[in-house]
C-alpha cells in the first residue's frame, strides 16, 4: 500500500466523520451522558430511611434513642401516637418501617415492622435502627429487637427485581421495535408514497402504532407468563390494573420510539437512540435497582420525570403488597400524560415532512 493511498483514504475517512453530526454525538455526548448516568445512578446507600415511631408513654430511654437517632443522616425518624395512623402510612408505602417503642424498665424487647417489599432495603433499616438503638439502651438490661418483613416475608429479592425488569425489558422491545419503522421509510426511499398519499400525519403514526403494540403484546405475554409462572413472584394486587399499567406504559414506549425514529430518519441511529434514551434510564435513573432518595436532588428531579418510574412503581405495588389504588390510579395519569405528550410531538414531526 503506497503512501499517497493511504494519505487519501485518511483525509477522507477524516472528512466524512467530521461532516457527520452523529460522531460528535457518539464521542463528546454520550460519553458524558453515560458517565453521569453511572456515576450518580450507580449508588447503594439508602438516606433517609423514613421510619415510623410509635411512642405510648414517654421515657428517658425513648428521648436519648429519639436524640441519638435525629442526628443520623440515614435515619428519619416520623413520630406517631396513633398507632393507626402509622400503619396507614405503613401500607401506603410513605415508611420503610414501624418501630414500636416500650419502656425499657418494663418490657425490654422491641418491635420492627419492615417493608419486605426490598429485601435489600429492609435488611439496612434494620441496621440503622439497630445501631441507634444500641446507642440509647442502658448497658445489661437485657434488651432485644425482633422484626418482621412485611409483603415479602422471605426477604426474596428476585420478587422485588422482577417486577421493576419486567418494566426495563418491555421499554427496549418496545421502543426499538418503533424507532425502526418511520426510519426504514426514509432508508428505503419509500416516505415520499407515504406523504404525497391522503392520509394523514395522525393517520400515519396511528398505522404505525397499532401494529407495533400488537407485536409487542406478544412479548408481554411471554413476559407475564415468565414473571408468574417461572420466577413465581406473587400478585398481591389487582391484575387488571396491572395489565391496563403494563399496557399504557408500552403504548408510551412505542410513542417514544416512533418520536425518535420520525426525528432521526435513520434506522441504524434510530437504533441506538433508542436504546440509549429508553433501557438505560428504565435501568438507572427509574428506582429499579437504586433508591432515587441516594442520588443528587437534580438527578432525583430527572427520574421523577421519566416515565418508567412510576410504571415501576406500580408493578412492585401490584405484585407485592397490592392495595394503594389512588397511587395507581395517579401513575396511569402520569403515564397517560406521557403518552399525549409524544403522540403530539410525533404527529407534529411527521406532519412537518410535508411543510419541507
Amino acid at each position: 500500500m503506497g503512501i499517497k493511498r493511504l494519505k487519501a483514504l485518511l483525509v477522507k475517512e477524516i472528512l466524512e466523520l467530521g461532516r457527520d453530526k452523529a460522531t460528535y454525538l457518539l464521542v463528546i455526548v454520550l460519553p458524558i451522558i453515560l458517565f453521569l448516568i453511572y456515576g450518580f445512578g450507580l449508588n447503594l446507600d439508602l438516606k433517609p430511611a423514613t421510619v415510623g415511631v410509635i411512642v405510648d408513654t414517654p421515657s428517658q430511654m425513648q428521648t436519648e434513642f429519639l436524640i441519638n437517632a435525629q442526628g443520623s443522616d440515614y435515619l428519619e425518624l416520623k413520630i406517631y401516637h396513633d398507632e393507626q395512623s402509622a400503619k396507614q402510612d405503613f401500607l401506603d408505602h410513605s415508611l420503610m418501617g414501624i418501630l414500636y417503642l416500650n419502656d425499657l424498665r418494663q418490657d425490654p424487647k422491641f418491635y420492627l415492622a419492615l417493608n419486605g417489599s426490598n429485601a435489600q432495603k429492609a435488611l439496612i433499616v434494620r441496621q440503622y435502627v439497630t445501631s441507634a438503638l444500641l446507642g440509647a439502651l442502658p448497658p445489661k438490661e437485657g434488651a432485644s429487637l425482633s422484626s418482621r418483613m412485611w409483603f415479602n416475608d422471605g426477604g426474596t429479592s428476585l420478587w422485588y427485581l422482577i417486577p421493576a425488569q419486567l418494566i426495563g425489558v418491555i421499554s427496549l422491545i418496545c421502543t426499538v421495535t418503533a424507532a425502526l419503522l418511520i426510519a426504514k421509510e426514509f432508508n428505503e426511499g419509500t416516505i415520499e408514497t407515504l406523504l404525497t398519499s391522503k392520509l394523514s400525519a395522525f393517520e400515519i403514526v396511528l398505522g404505525k402504532l397499532i401494529p407495533g403494540f400488537m407485536f409487542s403484546a406478544i412479548a408481554a405475554v411471554i413476559l407475564f407468563v415468565m414473571t408468574f409462572y417461572v420466577y413465581e413472584v406473587p400478585l398481591f394486587g389487582s391484575l387488571f390494573l396491572m395489565i391496563l399499567t403494563f399496557a399504557l406504559y408500552m403504548l408510551v414506549s412505542l410513542l417514544i420510539g416512533l418520536f425518535i425514529s420520525a426525528l432521526v430518519k435513520d434506522k441504524f441511529l434510530a437504533t441506538e437512540y433508542a436504546i440509549i434514551l429508553s433501557f438505560m434510564p428504565s435501568i438507572l435513573l427509574s428506582g429499579n435497582l437504586f433508591d432515587l432518595r441516594a442520588v443528587p436532588r437534580f438527578v432525583e428531579i430527572l427520574g421523577n420525570l421519566l416515565p418508567p418510574t412510576y410504571a415501576i412503581e406500580s408493578m412492585r405495588i401490584c405484585c407485592l403488597s397490592g392495595g394503594s389504588e389512588i397511587i395507581l390510579y395517579r401513575n396511569l395519569a402520569y403515564l397517560s400524560l406521557f403518552a399525549l405528550l409524544f403522540l403530539a410531538l410525533t404527529v407534529k414531526t411527521v406532519a412537518g415532512y410535508r411543510r419541507s
